[in-house]
């Protein structure tokens, strides 16, 4: 029997459960029943036949076999539904009062013919949602209030992007009465509009088709996003974690003071395992591999600017360290993703939404002596400053992709830096050329990175040089925690390929993410049964606002003295 119930503090919708989700790693959660799954966030799809398609291989291990099943682990939209947010999204920000969250657990029991809804699809998150809709002026109890929501909120929270959307919205009156829509469901990552031909062609019949060993540009023909391209995958979840003004999905500064909470900086590869993450990484799945004779074609295919034959013989894909590469490439696309911000926001509708700049230029402690006076300014001092954190580890990566790459970058930085301090806001225009032309060395930078091969020795070097960070670089703290997060993916990476630090130094990079120790909180409020309003969000607000980068740098300085880079062999420096 389903049991509803309001917790005393008046905002937390509680609903019995009947099976306990199951935590990362474990065993399947439920077996699929029928022709579909009693997961109740599955069930809620079920509308969706991409979905269940999807769910037929991907659910539960024990769906189906092939000669080359090793490709997926088989449970992998079991795992997304079971432990990650996104899987919810949607349900986290529907606009509801106390009263309207009983009501919806009732009806979504009764329409989907559920046993329960889960707990966690419900908290605070509603009451703050509703708050803001309120402030902007959705009236989300009409039908024009609620699509002004689904315009402006669901294009990132629910995977809504007009027509032809992957996400198959109801295309009715009512928008609101989509109800089987939870949140980002598999095509919400893994297909491109509304082109659904790679579904079917992908799956068992495209093991006997060799739809695996296929040019990464034929498959996205047939509608499957290239996710194997580190760059692809970045954009993908840039949309939402930075911005896209194309796809309206965008926070205005209007939507941050109606109380939506801040975005985060974002590294890529922390991101990616915090997520859960819930695919094999590539040296996993050359491991798993092992005993696939196409193993070899399907890297060759699927990662050409990496290897061939004779490369793949030297370069084995499990020796090559892969996150110290998405690390990089992430660097690169976050750059270039906030640069096309400003570029598709050069019109006078437009521009100079404050949220277009960096937070903490105008929202920080004001005292002095301050190394914010120290390290200069561009312009007259006041000017809105753009974001910092995407250029913490921006030089370090675009010398990975080469000298005149890096040449190209920097001069086109000065110009776009001038730009912005000549005039508040700087002129649209002449912004929007220099970042254009910024764009143009960046994609360059983020092909030549992807195309490099990389090992521990140059992936000590990277680490070494990102502890080197000099300190005006860290004022804000965004911008330092993408170095702590950038240096710990890569030490992690280093110890699973039996290359580890010496325990001491390990131990001080580990402490990096200690906010005790450096100001920085390094773990990231993820998983289905986290919330991050109001707990979390509390917490990380009072951590930026005290962050002292002169705590953090002298960490930081002791870590780079220790790190040992050995010379590279010959064949080794030549990558």
């Amino acid at each position: 029997m389903l049991c509803l119930f309001v917790i005393a503090s008046g905002w937390q919708l509680a609903v019995a459960q009947e099976e306990p989700v199951a935590a990362p790693g474990t065993q399947p959660v439920q077996a699929p029943a029928g022709d579909g799954a009693t997961d109740p966030v599955f069930k809620s799809w079920q509308k969706q036949a991409g979905v269940q398609e999807c769910g037929k291989c991907h659910f539960a291990a024990s769906a189906f076999s092939t000669p080359d099943a090793a490709f997926s682990k088989q449970n992998e939209l079991q795992f997304w539904l079971a432990n990650d947010k996104h899987a919810i999204a949607r349900r986290r920000v529907e606009p509801l009062n106390d009263e309207d969250m009983v009501a919806e657990a009732v009806r979504l029991v009764e329409e989907l013919e559920l046993t329960s809804v889960p707990k966690d699809w419900f908290g605070a998150s509603n009451q703050l949602s509703l708050r803001i809709c309120e402030k902007m002026g959705y009236d989300v109890k009409t039908n024009e209030g609620y699509v002004l929501f689904r315009d402006n909120c669901l294009t990132c929270h629910g995977g809504y992007h007009g027509q032809g959307d992957q996400q198959e919205f109801v295309k009715v009156q009512d928008y609101k009465n989509d109800h089987y829509q939870p949140g980002i469901s598999c095509n919400g990552c893994h297909q491109i509009d509304s082109n659904v031909a790679w579904i079917q062609q992908h799956g068992v019949q495209g093991a006997d088709k060799q739809w695996r060993n296929l040019p990464p540009a034929d498959k996205a023909a047939a509608g499957m996003r290239d996710l194997v391209n580190v760059s692809v995958q970045a954009a993908n979840c840039y949309d939402c974690h930075i911005g896209n003004r194309s796809k309206d999905m965008f926070v205005t500064h209007v939507m941050y003071a109606a109380g939506h909470p801040p975005l985060p900086g974002v590294e890529l590869q922390t991101f990616c395992t915090s997520m859960p993450q819930h695919w094999q990484g590539e040296a996993e799945l050359y491991r798993n591999l092992q005993s696939f004779a196409g193993k070899d074609a399907y890297f060759t295919a699927n990662f050409p600017n990496l290897f061939d034959g004779e490369k793949l013989a030297k370069l084995p894909p499990d020796k090559l360290h892969w996150d110290t590469r998405k690390m990089i490439v992430g660097a690169l696309a976050a750059r270039r993703q906030t640069v096309q911000l400003l570029i598709d926001s050069a019109s006078p509708e437009r521009w100079a939404d404050y949220s277009l700049y960096d937070c903490a230029a105008c929202h920080h402690e004001l005292q002095e002596p301050s190394i914010r006076q120290l390290r200069g300014y561009v312009g007259a001092p006041g000017r809105p400053r753009q974001f910092e954190w995407p250029s913490a580890l921006l030089t370090v990566a675009l010398d990975v992709a080469g000298e005149d790459v890096r040449k190209n970058a920097d001069a086109s930085e000065a110009k776009l830096a001038a730009a912005f301090g000549q005039s508040p806001f700087g002129d649209p225009t002449v912004i929007s050329q220099i970042g254009a032309e910024l764009n143009q060395t960046l994609d360059v930078a983020i092909e030549r990175a992807q195309s490099k091969p990389f090992s521990g020795v140059p992936a000590r070097a990277i680490l070494k040089r990102i502890a080197s960070t000099p300190a005006h670089k860290l004022l804000v703290y965004d911008a330092a925690r993408q170095v702590v997060w950038a240096i710990q993916s890569i030490a992690a990476e280093l110890a699973a390929h039996g290359e580890p630090l010496p325990e001491n130094l390990a131990a001080k990079i580990t402490a990096l993410g200690n906010p005790a120790v450096s100001g920085i909180e390094a773990a990231l409020p993820a998983g289905r049964n986290v919330f991050i309003y109001s707990k979390n969000l509390d917490a990380e607000l009072n951590r930026k606002a005290a962050f002292d980068v002169e705590k953090l740098a002298p960490l930081l300085a002791e870590i780079s003295r220790e790190i040992v880079v050995q010379p590279a062999a010959p064949d080794v420096a030549a990558r």
